[in-house]
């Protein structure tokens, strides 16, 4: 038995096609083209997978906040109002950045099940604060499916040991708490963490996750790089083309020029921003382009933005590719 096809669905079917064609039809595709491929024949054969054990999330916990500061960075719909400082304090310091793997066992498990399985792979439930800025980096994923915390617990006071779970209700992002005894349905996801990726005063920016978007913006193009690691030893100089040298390039033309470019995506601009202590001062006074992201904005035209020292902090701007870029305008990119 098929499924009736409505228009919306048509539309969206077409503007997508439409998309891998153009991104096909650039001088260099953006990703890896035998596993777009290899996705495109399984959609063809009707296999589709939204998830697996290996997909990873960098998330950066600030314990600097209390609980109830992290629900309400995370915009929830509706959340429990048991789930509080007071139910679930924690006791961590500064920034954390940890490494998030979302555990889908695809069957019907008990929390012990699930527990021996993470014990097994080197992995540890994750906890509540660790839950919650999961909920605010990656604010969609509980769209997908419910996402389960088994790494922090709260007793009722009837003694019911409940967990906190991140889920949907229609179009509505929730955050409830669940029974931790009872049976999880085969589409749950368990927020477990690497043991060997709980990285305290290093810095792991995930390149590979979709980027920030400016309100009203597109993501036209994002260059993926991987788990990079930001410190002291980094090898992460400035491209300035001929023409920047000589006066100035202009946007669209630099683009052509710096394609082969180890550029980096704005994701590590926007990682650079939550730990401006990792800003070197010698980008003080020049806008620092992040190439790797490139956006559509105002009017349809393509933007980049970039890093700058203004008002006695860091922030960001963007200009447009039919703009000039003089030598005060550097990509930066890994150095070899």
């Amino acid at each position: 038995m098929g499924y009736i096809i409505t228009e919306d669905q048509h539309r969206e079917f077409a503007r997508k096609t439409a998309k891998i064609l153009s991104q096909v039809g650039q001088r260099e595709y953006p990703f890896n083209p035998e596993l777009a491929l290899e996705a495109l024949q399984s959609v063809i054969e009707g296999r589709f997978q939204t998830s697996s054990n290996s997909m990873v999330y960098s998330v950066i916990v600030d314990y600097n906040k209390t609980v109830e500061e992290m629900v309400l960075a995370g915009h929830y719909n509706w959340s429990n109002s048991n789930i509080n400082s007071r139910n679930f304090p924690f006791n961590g310091t500064g920034k954390v950045s940890v490494i998030c793997e979302l555990v889908h066992l695809d069957k019907v498990v008990r929390s012990k099940d699930v527990l021996s399985y993470m014990e097994a792979n080197s992995l540890r439930p994750a906890t509540v604060e660790e839950l919650l800025m999961f909920g605010v980096t990656y604010p969609d994923t509980q769209r997908e499916f419910s996402i389960m915390c088994l790494g922090s617990s709260w007793s009722t006071p009837v003694g019911n040991c409940n967990v906190p779970y991140l889920y949907r209700d229609g179009s509505n992002r929730n955050l409830n708490l669940i029974w931790f005894g009872g049976r999880w349905h085969e589409s749950c996801r368990f927020l477990a963490v690497r043991k060997s990726n709980i990285l305290r005063n290093s810095h792991i920016i995930d390149t590979d996750a979709f980027p920030v978007v400016p309100s009203g913006w597109l993501v036209e193009e994002h260059k993926r790089g991987g788990q990079f690691l930001w410190d002291s030893t980094n090898k992460v100089v400035f491209y300035y083309s001929s023409e920047q040298k000589n006066g100035n390039s202009v946007g669209h033309d630099l683009r052509k020029e710096i394609v082969n470019q180890p550029v980096l995506n704005a994701n590590v601009l926007d990682y650079l921003l939550v730990f401006p202590e990792l800003i070197p001062e010698s980008w003080k006074g020049r806008s620092v382009f992040f190439w790797g992201t490139v956006y559509r904005g105002f009017n349809h035209g393509l933007y980049v933005r970039y890093l700058c020292w203004t008002c006695g902090r860091w922030g960001w701007d963007y200009r447009g590719l039919n703009d000039d870029w003089g030598n005060n305008s550097p990509a930066v990119v890994l150095g070899v």
